[in-house]
């Protein structure tokens, strides 16, 4: 019996040690909210992509249009261009991803991470904590959605609309 439990978790530990990111580049089609894409890589295959780590208002919640509308002003730059590094997806089939301009230069910001350092997303804590600094830098100096005392988070104002 301590045999099969030693197997078991020594094959579980190697499938999630083996878990690489993968990275395919490709272009943004349309944006669908501040932290989702739609993306079709150089082979023509269409992907959604939800950012990684971030969780951006809703459409139909106050700042939820800009937030969509500053991720596609900061795709433009890199004419919609960008490399996606992803590991899982999300319960609807989403990639979940860090995405980056392409070219990617070495010291290269994620979109992810000026989304939220510049204050039109939050650091998704439940699944991450890899923005943590930027959302409170964002919140220290006022940066977009906190502006106003009132943001509420895109998580409670979900639950709300329920």
């Amino acid at each position: 019996m301590l045999r099969k439990f030693v197997f078991i978790a020594l094959f579980s530990l190697s499938c999630v040690v083996n878990a690489e990111a993968q990275k395919i580049t490709g272009k943004v089609t349309k944006v669908l909210a501040g932290d989702l894409i739609v993306f079709q890589d150089e082979a023509k295959k269409k992907y959604t992509v939800r950012l990684e780590g971030i969780d951006a208002p809703e459409i139909g919640q106050e700042f939820g249009l800009n937030a969509s509308q500053k991720l596609d002003s900061l795709l433009a730059l890199s004419d919609h261009q960008v490399e996606i590094m992803y590991e899982n997806k999300d319960r609807n089939g989403h990639l979940i991803a860090i995405v980056y301009p392409h070219p990617k230069e070495k010291e290269t910001a994620s979109f992810n991470k000026i989304l939220v350092e510049h204050g039109y997303a939050w650091a998704y804590r439940k699944y991450s904590m890899n923005y943590v600094r930027d959302e409170e830098s964002a919140r220290k100096n006022k940066k977009g959605l906190w502006a106003k005392s009132d943001a509420v988070a895109p998580w409670d104002w979900r639950k709300e609309k329920k």
